[in-house]
């Protein structure tokens, strides 16, 4: 279990973050899935910090991840982002992000450093339990969605959900959100159906959850896109 610890922030994040929300917090949804995410990475900084000094290791790998195009890439990206919030007419909220809703640059940071952190340990061979964990958590997500749309609400009975016009929107807290979630899950379930054996009906069921799901939320962007990416 030991050897194996290292995975769990990672399956955290990818399991709970989509499911999680906060009635307490003015934009129940996304500040919640941020807060979240945020204190997942800053606890797992902590305890990698510790276990190096317990271990008495001094420094990381990093060559691989320093050799990689995807990594320049993305350190690109944060560069461009830091610059743009430099020269920003409002950089406290670029920096932030907006009061309700989060998701300023310092949120990028803690996306590059989730992304950092899988690089680095996260073998090729768990990258398929990771993939089976985000379909399970969608499926949850997918499942409460169709819940919705029929009428079963338990969760979210008392939201102000009008501007909605009956569209699905599940743990998202957006029915866009939730019809871009599952057209990437449903890359995720057609991955999984077509290279596991064991499982491979339960895949293909919960991808035609998705699907259906995906339809409930009425989201056109996500349909058009599956579409087309199936041409």
């Amino acid at each position: 279990i030991k050897k194996e610890a290292y995975i769990i922030p990672v399956i955290l994040s990818l399991f709970l973050v989509p499911l999680f929300w906060n009635p307490l917090f003015i934009n129940s949804f996304t500040q919640g899935k941020e807060i979240l995410f945020k204190s997942i990475i800053i606890i797992t900084f902590f305890l990698c910090v510790i276990g190096m000094v317990i271990k008495g290791k001094k420094e990381l790998k990093l060559k691989n991840i320093l050799e990689s195009h995807l990594f320049l890439l993305l350190f690109a990206e944060i560069i461009f982002y830091a610059i743009s919030n430099s020269v920003s007419q409002h950089p406290i909220v670029t920096l932030y992000g907006t009061y309700t809703r989060g998701f300023g640059f310092i949120m990028e940071l803690f996306l590059f450093a989730f992304i950092l952190y899988v690089a680095l340990v996260i073998t090729e061979k768990r990258t398929i339990l990771l993939l089976k964990v985000v379909f399970v958590s969608g499926l949850v997500l997918a499942a409460y969605g169709i819940f919705q749309k029929i009428g079963i609400n338990p969760f979210f009975n008392t939201f102000d959900i009008n501007i909605f016009a009956g569209r699905s929107f599940s743990f998202l807290g957006n029915p866009s959100y939730l019809g871009q979630y599952m057209s990437l899950l449903l890359i995720t379930g057609a991955f999984l159906f077509l290279h596991e054996v064991k499982w491979k009906y339960f895949y293909l069921i919960g991808s035609i959850v998705f699907i259906i799901t995906l339809l409930f939320s009425g989201t056109r962007t996500a349909l058009v896109g599956m579409f087309l990416a199936s041409i």
